[in-house]
């Protein structure tokens, strides 16, 4: 039978103040590979430097029952789709995988692991990335008082309206 192998991901509408996020979902400290290393590696060298990079890349791969067991999980317990590519077998040597940029400390990763009730059989993260927000040219609330005291004065200095019909803010 030949090995088949799969990618998955989740887009939610709406995260941490973003629309259309997704989720890159990916296996985590896979204890034992899926299948030896050189079927599912292109050109694999278990004495290349870097193949513990390569590792790292396809232990990340769901196989079907995995799939099958990420997709129930995520509907039942977050009301979320799931949609899966199958990954072409052997993959070339050199792909980046999620748990290097985590291994690099990047962020964005939310564990489904770490959540009540996860019953899988292997640990699962995702991998999203949101723009982060920019708040420093908000007004805080000092700065709207003093603008709201300046209108004020000047209504009041042009008689448009009482000091008593405007809030105050602290």
């Amino acid at each position: 039978m030949i090995m088949q192998l799969f990618r998955a991901w989740s887009v939610l509408d709406h995260y941490k103040g973003q629309n259309e996020v997704t989720f890159n979902w990916f296996v985590v400290g896979r204890k034992k590979p899926i299948a030896p290393y050189e079927e599912l590696i292109e050109n694999y060298d278990d004495n290349n430097a870097e193949a513990w990079c390569d590792n790292l890349f396809v232990n990340e791969f769901f196989t079907n029952e995995e799939i099958k067991e990420l997709k129930e999980y995520l509907l039942l317990s977050h009301q979320m789709e799931v949609q899966v590519e199958e990954v072409s077998l052997p993959v070339r040597s050199g792909g980046l995988s999620y748990g290097l940029l985590l291994i690099n400390g990047a962020i964005g990763f939310y564990s489904l692991a770490d959540e009540e009730g996860y019953n899988l059989s292997v640990s699962v993260l995702g991998h999203y990335e949101v723009e982060e927000q920019d708040f420093s040219n908000l007004l805080t609330s000092k700065d709207l008082q003093n603008g709201l005291d300046f209108l004020k004065l000047v209504l009041n200095n042009l008689n448009l309206k009482s000091e008593s019909s405007f809030p105050s803010l602290t």
